[in-house]
């Protein structure tokens, strides 16, 4: 699940992977992040989903890249 939402985010950002993985349980893969990789990535992908729809995910995507 993480290795897919890295490999995605990395070619497409928050919108490309929700397009390729509309039915991802996004609470799941914000506990595999915190356990595999970091808060950091974790408290990403949340903002992504709460807030990133409101500037196409620029701001959560370039944060991702960072």
């Amino acid at each position: 699940m993480c290795f897919w939402y890295d490999a995605e985010m990395n070619s497409g950002g928050f919108s490309g992977y929700s397009d390729v993985y509309p039915d991802t349980d996004l609470k799941e893969l914000e506990d595999a992040l915190r356990e595999i990789a970091n808060d950091d990535f974790a408290d990403n992908l949340c903002k992504a989903i709460n807030e990133g729809k409101d500037d196409g995910w620029e701001k959560t995507d370039m944060a991702f890249y960072n």
